[in-house]
């Protein structure tokens, strides 16, 4: 039987004159009523087990005629033993309340399917048909025929199972009840030969399935009248409209096979479920079976639009606006805007070695070098408001880097110079003398930095190799240093930098986006070890070759071998390929033993988390799920995007906290832009995506087998993760305790989309946010210049929606645009 709302357990109330049923039944929520009784979701306390009771109206239950009816239904139904059909358990009597008990479905009927999809797509609807036919065929061959077919007594769980409900009305074939002539069945659904009271067979079946077909792919009944009459008389004398001609887009073997089951005699039609299973799949494209695969049956919420979407639709563009108005107090970028590119750097940095009177020589590297340090320690000492006040005025803690044969520079974003060196030449007994030196040096003060020595504290004069003097500004927040050298040719180095005292300890700078708090290391690594422990183990209980795990895992290895080649071209040992394919393998493994204990996992709430995922994987799968899944992870990324920022806000401004290098680091490391190919660098950023996504994923299945409460569940998946301090551009603030406090906030609404959705509602929600965390502020550093490589990000990111809207709308736009010119026909 079908279930109400999970919901409606709590605070349920038992009716008046059911407390009999409480010796064998704890009733937990009513679930369905019709002409016969109602229907109540309970647990057997005998077993444990819920189940679904039938509670016989009392009208009927009093006529010995109708008793005899349901004794028949149990009798009949426990003769079919079928994954598709509903089983019946027990028929009992409880001081004059009769009930039948029955096996209970998690899932919705297939009319509320059509009511809310008005029709299903191709490989859908006959994965739902190929079932229902699987059911049939095993009650024909028992000698039952349902003689009720409709789309309200068939069910879909939520495991994707369709079970067929309510044999209620069955007669075995060889019984003599079916020749008293009476009417059984609902009209909507009924063939001829029941509609004139004649004996009815497994061709009758066929008919009420082949008008469930009609409205599943067609949207509407193939037969619609005003009273009960009035439609049987339309099935003994009225020919349905050809399917094709409401649906155009229905193939051909679908539209036949269809009109054959509705011929009005029943040697026309399909003689057996099996000649119309084999029909359907004649000329197909595929085999049926790989159409089943191909086409998961998924709830209700990840299958349309819904109410509650619209709330998700409004907290984006709440979490948008909060994202722009606190941007400004969470981020250096506004204040660090680019004014010139890499063309006019070349020309500023050769006019700076001309003022300094050193010889122009070719320029050997244009790079970026980023400081954050200067900003952690501002931060510190002076509070995170003071060292945004202070960026860029005087202090830098991004500069361009110009080298040259024998010199470098740094400059900023406003072709300042910040900092010059060159190859030093010792003074002898021919060079400048000392008060030559400190006139020379004070004036370079003066004319690089615009401060004249006579305004700064003298720190120190020494004589060696070189002459080397320092000054001291008397400003707060902000102490600046500046050093000057003097050789034996003039100028040898300068420098403007913030007064930061000895024994300070900088924040190390952390690698890569995917980052963790100290003690998150060994336990990522626990939890790695486990992972593929228990992968492996159940290796040969899901499918190895599947192709979405391949991907993966082909994918992981391609960008960890990458990485890890990189990562040694730094330290000099570039040419030690083993380290690199080591790494990738390693990598590459962890993701395909990773994805199998997923998997697993999730095989008890139902695989339908991860069908959207794997649909994009299979050839010709359905899109109209797999795309309003992007659509609502598009819309939970940017309303995390807003809780996020609004978090930095409340920490940096009343909680004494500052934002942590990894903000900062991340738009240099992009401003300094890749050597390697764009589709590299999507790769690398797709592969963290997933795997964020599916480690947040496998932390909530872990806590969906540990509580069964879903917000206690989601919960423990946020404090979990949070208290690890793994994150994904994610709660870039500091100290430590602020960390987990803000990710734990993030990781709140991420646990919670994927409870309520699946995996690819997740990873869109990782990769909407981390791309407008990161690419935003490189769109306002080089807005003045264009910004042609952020905004060619953002749309990107707008065609994967646009596209994500054209799959998961396709359907209602096909509808909508046929109605539309059928109104101007």
């Amino acid at each position: 039987m079908q279930p109400g709302d999970d919901q409606a357990t709590v605070g349920f109330t038992v009716p008046a004159g059911l407390s009999a049923l409480a010796v064998r039944y704890e009733l937990l929520a009513e679930i369905g009523r019709g002409g016969m009784g109602i229907v109540y979701k309970a647990r057997d306390r005998q077993t444990g087990d819920l189940v679904a009771v039938k509670v016989i109206h009392p009208s009927i239950a009093s006529d010995p005629h109708l008793i005899e009816r349901f004794t028949n239904e149990l009798l009949l139904a426990r003769r079919i033993t079928h994954r598709n059909v509903c089983r019946v358990h027990d028929l009992n009597d409880f001081g004059g309340t009769l009930v039948i008990s029955m096996e209970f479905v998690d899932g919705r009927s297939l009319r509320q399917m059509l009511r809310d999809l008005e029709s299903v797509s191709t490989r859908l609807g006959l994965k739902i048909v190929r079932q229902i036919v699987a059911g049939l065929g095993e009650a024909h061959a028992r000698g039952v025929v349902h003689r009720d077919l409709k789309p309200e007594n068939i069910l879909i769980g939520r495991d994707s199972v369709v079970k067929i409900m309510d044999f209620g009305v069955a007669r075995l074939m060889d019984s003599r009840i079916t020749a008293t002539g009476q009417l059984v069945g609902t009209p909507a659904y009924m063939s001829p030969e029941q509609a004139e009271g004649k004996a009815a067979d497994a061709r009758s079946d066929i008919y009420s399935l082949g008008l469930v077909m009609y409205e599943m792919f067609c949207g509407r009944p193939a037969f619609v009248g005003e009273t009960p009459i009035a439609l049987v008389a339309k099935h003994i004398g009225e020919t349905p409209t050809p399917p094709r001609e409401i649906e155009t887009d229905l193939p051909d073997r679908i539209d036949k096979a269809i009109r054959k089951c509705l011929e009005k005699h029943p040697d026309k039609r399909f003689q057996s479920v099996a000649e119309l299973d084999a029909a359907l799949s004649e000329g197909a494209a595929t085999p049926l079976e790989a159409q089943e695969r191909d086409a998961p049956l998924l709830p209700e919420h990840l299958n349309r639009w819904q109410a509650a979407d619209w709330g998700v639709l409004a907290a984006a563009a709440v979490g948008l606006a909060i994202f722009f108005a606190c941007f400004g107090y969470v981020s250096l970028a506004p204040r660090s805007q680019v004014t010139f590119d890499r063309t006019v750097l070349r020309r500023v940095a050769e006019e700076h070695l001309q003022r300094l009177g050193v010889p122009v020589t070719p320029v050997r590297q244009l790079g970026f070098d980023i400081e954050p340090g200067l900003y952690v320690y501002l931060a510190t000492k002076y509070g995170a408001a003071a060292a945004l006040d202070a960026a860029n005025n005087p202090v830098h803690y991004w500069t361009w880097l110009v080298a040259f044969d024998g010199a470098s520079m740094h400059v900023d974003n406003r072709g300042r110079l910040t900092s010059f060196s060159r190859d030093a030449v010792p003074v002898d007994s021919n060079g400048p003398s000392f008060d030559d030196a400190r006139r020379k040096a004070a004036q370079a003060v003066e004319e690089v930095f615009g401060r004249p020595s006579s305004t700064l504290e003298p720190e120190r004069e020494t004589r060696g190799q070189t002459y080397d003097f320092a000054w001291l500004t008397h400003e707060q927040p902000v102490r600046m240093r500046y050093r000057v050298s003097i050789d034996q040719r003039g100028l040898s180095s300068l420098s403007a930098s913030p007064e930061i005292p000895a024994g300070y300890a900088m924040e190390s700078f952390p690698f890569g986006e995917v980052t963790m708090n100290e003690w998150g290391m060994p336990v990522a690594v626990i939890l790695g070890v486990f992972v593929c422990a228990f992968g492996f183990v159940n290796r040969r209980r899901v499918a190895p070759g599947a192709s979405w795990r391949t991907v993966l895992a082909v994918a992981s290895f391609f960008v960890g071998a990458t990485q890890a080649f990189t990562t040694t071209r730094f330290f000099g040992v570039g040419e030690m390929l083993s380290i690199p394919a080591g790494l990738g393998l390693l990598l590459a493994g962890v993701a395909f033993l990773g994805s199998i204990t997923l998997e697993v996992l999730l095989r008890r709430d139902g695989l339908h988390k991860l069908e959207t995922f794997t649909a994009l994987f299979r050839r010709g799968a359905a899109m109209d799920a797999s795309g309003l899944a992007v659509l609502r992870g598009c819309a939970i990324g940017l309303a995390l995007l807003g809780v996020d920022t609004l978090a930095l806000w409340l920490c940096t401004t009343y909680l004494h906290g500052r934002l942590s290098m990894i903000h900062i680091g991340l738009m240099g490391g992009i401003l300094n832009g890749s050597p390697w190919p764009l589709g590299l660098v999507l790769s690398v950023c797709l592969v963290q995506i997933v795997g964020f996504g599916l480690l947040v994923a496998f932390a909530d299945s872990v806590a969906a087998r540990i509580t069964a409460r879903s917000w206690l569940g989601v919960i423990g998946t946020a404090a979990a993760l949070a208290a690890t301090g793994i994150r994904m551009s994610m709660g870039t603030v500091q100290p430590v305790p602020l960390i987990a406090l803000v990710l734990f906030a993030d990781y709140l609404i991420l646990a919670a989309a994927f409870r309520r959705f699946d995996l690819i509602t997740l990873g869109a929600a990782i990769g909407t946010f981390a791309l407008w965390w990161s690419n935003y502020p490189l769109l306002v550093m080089q807005q003045p210049i264009g910004a042609s490589g952020a905004w060619t990000a953002f749309v990107m990111w707008g065609l994967v929606i646009a596209a994500a809207a054209g799959a998961a709308f396709q359907s209602a736009l096909r509808r909508s645009y046929r109605r539309l010119a059928a109104a101007f026909e």
